[in-house]
């Protein structure tokens, strides 16, 4: 009874730590995928504490973490902008959230192993150029609302968005708060060393250390510092986080609700779909990912866990904070920290609710331009350079989709982008599946001269088949063999039947010894 009572209590040790540990890594980013996805910066909190609380009690994941995620960043964004307020498109996130309920009650959710990696990788390095690009005011101290005026001045003129946010940075000297891009440059300067040298190094305090909590306050630490130095430097209210101080005598302005009036808005159905298939699709995936790292190799049952995604963005949508998927960052710093179960995951979620309803003085001191480091950090390891390096060396039937993806998701919509790769990777797949089943040796005898043609026919025979079989026949040389072997076809279609039945003619008239052995179907 002693040792289960010791066991118990080391692990609820083990398991409160490793709640603290990624609480730390967890509060950054919420505030910091929040202000990427121009939304109240009270959403990206309560999406933390509705992920912790609400989905970590429904999943069998022992270290899976629910959260506002970076992939979801240009969903958000385009979604906001296509359904006019924040308030619509919880609308949208409601419904997503009932499209995964469903998905996960009819076991669809081994589906999402059938994406092709390289599209995969193309969305996500889509929504990191995304997340880079929206950040780069911040970071660089711009006023927010100068600079996208600025922006579409110019792109009234005709002229695309990359020309005029190239101009718009040409006027530096109106739209610059130089004490935020100090805290910009220095915050990210930070992160890319501390990162450095958490990978060199092999003790267990540094890999651990909360790099995204260790850079927020240092934003806070240079925005104290500017402040005595004067104007120049110092940082509006503007530029720092604003959370409602007294959460308790202030609910009306700490939530936002649904818009009910969207539920009869087509559109608001096509940005909930887009949201559900990107959402549960990263949601799966990083589940499996999390599954190979489980000592004791536990697996997830992926429907169970697509309908407590679900279950999580229905609430999130009611108390109005941003959808969420499950996070590969938080759920590695939770494993890292020595996290036994679940029960990590709601203490980090019960965590950053204490923290806004009694920290938010403090965390009002967090300046955007540290955040925007943070986001544009993260930006970069999905863009995964290394990866787009290696895929000028891959075939073009890994490339294409890869880039196709890219370059649709960012200049048209993810969900474009994403279909429009996985539909030319089904078309390369297609075109072997149906091309090379149909196979053919030639051989030529060297006493004779004579050419001898053996073409083996596959299991099903459709209509995908007719081009192939068509161009092996009208290659076969005049007075050559021919044999067509059809020993494992079991279903043909008329259609190709009534080719292998012309070529009887042709072969007559090419004097071509035409012999389809053991076709049965």
């Amino acid at each position: 009874m002693a040792n289960n009572s010791n066991a118990e209590g080391l692990q609820l040790f083990r398991n409160t730590i490793s709640a603290l540990t990624v609480f730390f890594v967890a509060l950054p980013l919420c505030l910091g995928i929040a202000l990427a996805s121009e939304v109240p910066l009270m959403s990206g909190l309560l999406a933390g504490i509705v992920g912790g609380l609400v989905v970590g009690a429904l999943s069998a994941s022992p270290f899976s973490i629910a959260g506002p995620a970076a992939g979801l960043i240009a969903i958000v964004l385009t979604g906001v902008e296509q359904l006019g307020t924040f308030e619509a498109f919880l609308a949208a996130c409601l419904i997503a959230g009932v499209f995964q309920l469903v998905a996960g009650y009819l076991h669809v959710g081994e589906v999402a192993k059938l994406m092709p990696m390289s599209v995969i990788k193309g969305m996500m390095t889509a929504i990191g150029l995304i997340i880079i690009s929206k950040q780069i005011p911040y970071l660089f101290g711009f006023d927010k609302a100068g600079f996208n005026t600025a922006v579409e001045t110019i792109m009234r003129e005709g002229r695309s968005r990359l020309s005029a946010m190239a101009e718009v940075f040409g006027q530096l000297g109106d739209l610059l708060t130089f004490g935020a891009l100090a805290v910009g440059l220095i915050c990210l300067a930070f992160l890319f060393t501390a990162n450095h040298f958490q990978k060199k190094s092999s003790v267990t305090f540094i890999q651990r250390f909360p790099v995204g909590l260790a850079t927020v306050a240092l934003g806070m630490v240079l925005g104290l510092i500017f402040a005595s130095m004067g104007d120049t430097m110092m940082l509006s209210t503007t530029d720092l986080v604003q959370l409602p101080e007294n959460i308790f005598s202030n609910l009306s302005s700490a939530w936002v609700y649904p818009d009910t009036a969207a539920f009869l808005n087509t559109q608001t159905y096509f940005v909930a779909f887009t949201l559900f298939l990107v959402a549960s699709l990263q949601s799966l995936l990083t589940v499996e990912a999390i599954d190979t790292m489980d000592p004791l190799n536990r697996k997830t049952p992926l429907n169970r866990e697509l309908m407590a995604q679900g279950a999580g963005n229905v609430v999130a949508s009611i108390v109005g904070s941003l959808p969420m998927t499950a996070v590969i960052v938080r759920a590695t710093a939770n494993i890292d920290s020595g996290a036994t179960n679940r029960t990590s995951t709601m203490m980090q979620g019960m965590f950053l609710l204490l923290g806004v309803l009694f920290f938010a003085p403090v965390l009002n001191h967090i300046p955007l331009a540290a955040l925007a480091a943070i986001l544009i950090h993260i930006g970069l390891r999905l863009v995964d350079v290394k990866y787009v390096r290696g895929m000028f060396k891959q075939h073009f039937e890994v490339s294409i989709p890869y880039f196709a993806t890219v370059l649709f998701s960012y200049f048209m919509d993810l969900l474009v982008g994403i279909g429009i790769g996985a539909i030319i990777s089904l078309v390369f797949i297609a075109y072997h599946l149906f091309h090379d089943a149909v196979e053919s040796e030639t051989e030529e005898d060297p006493a004779t001269g004579q050419v001898s043609v053996h073409v083996s026919l596959p299991t099903y025979m459709t209509f995908m088949h007719r081009a192939r079989l068509q161009g092996l026949l009208k290659d076969v040389p005049p007075s050559s063999r021919l044999v067509i072997e059809g020993r494992h076809v079991k279903k043909m279609h008329t259609e190709v039947r009534h080719i292998l039945d012309d070529f009887h003619v042709i072969a007559g008239e090419k004097n071509i010894d035409y012999q389809l052995k053991r076709l049965n179907a």
